[in-house]
């Protein structure tokens, strides 16, 4: 350990400084790391300085060398120095988050929380964000608690950061009490009286968040979020049409991004097909999706038939034999298009205290990709395989609050059925069937990710529903004993019948209180929302009759 001499890290420095701009990067590392060494009891500010900046610097000339597992002990040193967040501790976290360091990220945060650090409030959203993008949610509540307790800054933003992230992580009703407290501390916040409202949607609370989303409509009567959120919260009726005269109104304005216009122009589809102004509406939709084109890469029919084949192709008697291991959960895959009813089956089983409805988990495909890289090429090993199952059931048990029988209602699931099966050989498989023209016709009037790159043509979205049929046949007789076809449009017309057929496939003992699905108060996050909370409207099934003229590219 060097001596307490006010010049020697001084001199290291300026030496480091010299050694980097003549590009001898070997050297001034040394004269750093000798830096290091110097004792920091009884610095004065300037040499406490000094002493931070020599850290600084190596731990960026590490950052730049792609020394990533070097980094943590130098950061443990700087932040024991400093007491609060700076513009290199900023630069570092954006670099850290950009390259996914979550080790280095995690110490960051323990640093805060077992030091008194002064951190601003764009500092801890700064650090907040990072640990999101690099999956770090949990980590991120804990930090978003410590800070709320030891900070002055206005925890409601932190608050709403909050419900985020408990929406991300499926806690919907944690989230809902994050916003609760962001709102309770600042009434006139628009995204959280909005974030609230469209919690409380969520859970089927419709009055409840009509009365928040109008006051903040009162608040920011341009917003169209809000306006929007409004127009499909209820059928709109030719009685009273100020929300609709309100929205063409701002639409014609003339000032509204491209997302903004899309939005709109959806809202106004509903609003006008709600009051059978169907000419209109299809104005409205047509324009919707000729804006949203921005979002989209372009839908490649051929890559799509040649992936469905790659799959078919690879399959074997391999589900014969089965697989023999112990598993506590039940897992039930609901696969489909999107619009064909996946939302509505997920209903018919909610009612059951032990059957936890996850929705629309994007994890398999995350975690498919990640484990079967070449899918759906290469070998599906029995080693990766049990990877999937031990990642898949390790999600599962974070989220499914003790249930065992755990719905997943992604439709696009029907193209990894292979591995699912192959994990868990007892899984159930529903694939939904309704009408094409309705399908298209529901895809094609609502606005979707941009991951479904045909939802905004007509003709595309035809020819994926074929594509799937296609899967969906196969499934069904390669596997008949995991899987059963739930036909929307024969639940519509007798609906007792298909959900005792539905209960006996699940081994599910019969009770009517699945045909009361639009009672329930459980979270539901999909385009679908409202529809699943009004009795089954038998209007649904052929809707594509009010606009078969507008159809001729998909029927002919």
């Amino acid at each position: 350990m060097f001596s307490n001499d006010s010049s020697i890290c001084k001199n290291l420095l300026s030496d480091a400084i010299f050694l980097l701009e003549k590009d001898n990067k070997i050297e001034a590392e040394a004269c750093l790391r000798s830096a290091l060494l110097v004792s920091t009891v009884d610095l004065n500010s300037d040499e406490s300085k000094n002493l931070i900046l020599c850290h600084q610097i190596l731990l960026k000339l590490l950052l730049v060398q792609g020394r990533y597992q070097e980094l943590d002990d130098i950061l443990h040193r700087l932040m024991s120095l400093q007491s609060g967040f700076d513009d290199f501790f900023c630069y570092i976290v954006r670099a850290f988050a950009e390259l996914s360091l979550k080790s280095v990220l995690k110490i960051v945060c323990k640093n805060i929380f077992f030091r008194d650090y002064n951190v601003t409030e764009v500092d801890a959203l700064l650090l907040i964000d990072s640990l999101l993008v690099v999956g770090l949610q949990e980590e991120a509540i804990v930090l978003i608690d410590k800070l709320i307790i030891t900070s002055e800054f206005d925890s409601y933003k932190i608050l709403i950061k909050k419900g985020n992230i408990y929406n991300a992580l499926h806690k919907p009703k944690l989230a809902r009490a994050s916003f609760e407290q962001a709102v309770a501390i600042n009434p006139k916040c628009v995204v959280g009286l909005f974030n609230l409202a469209t919690c409380l949607e969520e859970f089927g609370l419709l009055a409840n968040a009509e009365v928040l989303y109008y006051s903040a409509f009162e608040l920011d009567p341009t917003n169209v979020n809000l306006i929007s959120r409004l127009l499909y919260l209820r059928k709109q009726t030719t009685e009273e049409l100020d929300l609709v005269s309100a929205a063409i109104k701002l639409l014609e304005s003339n000032n509204l991004t491209e997302a903004e216009q899309e939005t709109l122009n959806f809202a106004l589809g509903k609003a006008h097909d709600d009051i059978d102004y169907f000419n209109e509406a299809f104005k409205y939709y047509r324009e919707a999706n000729d804006v949203s084109r921005y979002r989209f890469s372009f839908y490649e029919s051929k890559n799509i038939e040649l992936y469905s084949e790659k799959i078919i192709d690879s399959i074997n008697d391999i589900y014969s034999k089965g697989g023999v291991f112990s598993c506590e959960y039940s897992f039930i895959f609901i696969c489909g298009m999107f619009r064909s009813g996946t939302t509505l089956l997920e209903q018919l089983i909610a009612y059951r205290e032990d059957v936890y409805t996850a929705g629309e988990l994007t994890f398999v495909e995350e975690l498919i990709h990640d484990i079967f890289p070449e899918f759906p090429k290469g070998e599906v090993d029995e080693q990766n395989v049990t990877r999937f199952r031990e990642e898949y059931v390790k999600h599962i048990s974070k989220i499914s609050n003790g249930k065992r029988i755990i719905t997943n209602k992604m439709p696009d699931n029907f193209w990894y059925v292979d591995i699912l099966v192959r994990a868990f050989p007892n899984a159930k498989f529903i694939f939904t069937d309704r009408e094409k023209y309705d399908v298209c016709l529901s895809v094609y009037f609502n606005q979707l990710s941009s991951k479904l790159t045909y939802s905004y043509n007509l003709e595309a979205t035809a020819h994926f529903y074929d594509v799937y049929k296609k899967m969906s046949t196969f499934w069904q007789a390669h596997l008949p004993s995991n899987t059963l076809n739930f036909n929307y449009d024969s639940f519509i017309s007798d609906s007792e019948s298909v959900a005792k057929e539905l209960h006996k496939f699940l081994g599910f003992s019969w009770s009517s209180k699945c045909l009361d699905f639009h009672k329930l108060r459980n979270n539901v996050q999909t385009a679908s929302l409202w529809q699943v909370r009004q009795p089954l409207f038998k209007g649904s099934s052929g809707r594509y009759n009010n606009y078969i003229k507008h159809l001729s590219c998909i029927m002919n």
